[in-house]
C-alpha cells in the first residue's frame, strides 16, 4: 500500500501550540528538573508566580518561534526532496524518517537567532549589552545540544503523527469507497416495462424519453415504445436527475438524447431529440433553465 503524503497538519495553529507545549515540557524536564538544578525550587527567588511567568512567557511563547521554524524547515525540505509518496513498509518508513535527519541537525542554527534574540530582549531589557547577547545567547553552542533532543522529539513526533493521521484518513476513505461500491445504486438503472407480448426489462440509459398519454405511461427507446407501471412523478424519484430532466407535465427526457432547442413563441421553446424522427416537445422558459443546467453537467 502506498501512502500519499501532504504536510497540511504542520500549518494548523492547534498543531503548533500542542507541539510547542510538548517541547517546553521536555525542555524543562531535561534542564530544570535535572538533579543538579533542583535546588532552584527551594531558593529565595522561587515563587509560583515567577514559575508560571517563566513557563508561559519565556518558554512557551518564545518556543513557538522554534516550532514554527522547525515546521517551515520540514515543509520546504519535503517539497525540495519531493517526499510526497511512501510505501508502507518498515524499511521505506525508516528511510523516509532518516531523510529528515540533516535538516533537524541544522535546524538549531536557523531558529536559534530568532528565539534567543527574543529571549535576550525579554530577560535583559534593563541592560542590553552586545557582549552578553553574543556570548550568552547567540553564540552559546552548548544550547545546540540542549535543543537537539527536543528538536528530534518534536520533528520526528510531528512526522509520525502526520503519517498516522494520513494513513487513518486514507484507510477510512478506502473503506468508504468499498462501502459505496457494495451499496445498491441510489437511482434505478433498470425498469420492467411491457409490450403486447409481456414484460420487457430495459436499461434506463436506453430510454430516450418517458411520456404520458391519457392515463398511460410510455418509455421510448430507439427501437420500441414500451408501457411502464410507474407514473412520471414516480419516475422522477427513481431516475438519476443528472441524466433525466422533466421538460413539461407529460414528458421526461434523457439529457443525452437532446439534440438542440430554440425559441418558439410566448416564452415557449421547442426541444428536439436526437432520434430518427427528430422528435420535438414544447417547454417553458423555466424548464429550459433546468435543461441548460443538466446539459452543462453532462
Amino acid at each position: 500500500m502506498q501512502l500519499v503524503l501532504n504536510y497540511k497538519l504542520l500549518k494548523k495553529p492547534k498543531t503548533v501550540l500542542l507541539t510547542t507545549a510538548c517541547l517546553v515540557i521536555v525542555y524543562n524536564i531535561l534542564i530544570y528538573f535535572h538533579p543538579s538544578n533542583q535546588g532552584w525550587i527551594g531558593s529565595d527567588n522561587f515563587s509560583w508566580e515567577n514559575l508560571v511567568r517563566f513557563i508561559l512567557i519565556e518558554q512557551f511563547l518564545i518556543e513557538i518561534i522554534t516550532t514554527i521554524a522547525m515546521f517551515t524547515i520540514i515543509w520546504y525540505y519535503a517539497r525540495w526532496r519531493k517526499l510526497f509518496n511512501l510505501e508502507l513498509t518498515p524499511k521505506a518508513i525508516s528511510t523516509y524518517l532518516l531523510k529528515f535527519l540533516p535538516p533537524f541537525l541544522v535546524a538549531f542554527f536557523l531558529f536559534n537567532p530568532f528565539t534567543q534574540t527574543a529571549r535576550f530582549f525579554l530577560n535583559e531589557m534593563e541592560a542590553l549589552t552586545l557582549d552578553v547577547y553574543l556570548n550568552t545567547y547567540l553564540l552559546n553552542f552548548n544550547l545546540y545540544f540542549v535543543y537537539l533532543i527536543p528538536v528530534f522529539l518534536g520533528g520526528y513526533g510531528i512526522l509520525t503523527a502526520n503519517l498516522i493521521q494520513l494513513y487513518h484518513r486514507q484507510l477510512t476513505q478506502a473503506n468508504q469507497d468499498i462501502e459505496e461500491l457494495k451499496a445498491p445504486p441510489k437511482y434505478t438503472t433498470k425498469l420492467v416495462t411491457h409490450d403486447d407480448w409481456g414484460e420487457v426489462p430495459v436499461e434506463t440509459h436506453q430510454v430516450l424519453w418517458f411520456e404520458k398519454e391519457g392515463r398511460k405511461y410510455f418509455a421510448q427507446t430507439r427501437k420500441n415504445r414500451l408501457r411502464t407501471r410507474e407514473t412520471l412523478t414516480e419516475l422522477e424519484s427513481l431516475l438519476d436527475p443528472d441524466k433525466f430532466v422533466r421538460i413539461n407535465r407529460s414528458v421526461i427526457v434523457n439529457v443525452r438524447a437532446i439534440l438542440n432547442y430554440s425559441f418558439w413563441e410566448n416564452e415557449k421553446y421547442i426541444l428536439r431529440l436526437n432520434d430518427d424522427k427528430k422528435t420535438e416537445f414544447i417547454m417553458s422558459r423555466d424548464r429550459l433553465k433546468k435543461v441548460k443546467s443538466q446539459l452543462q453537467l453532462n
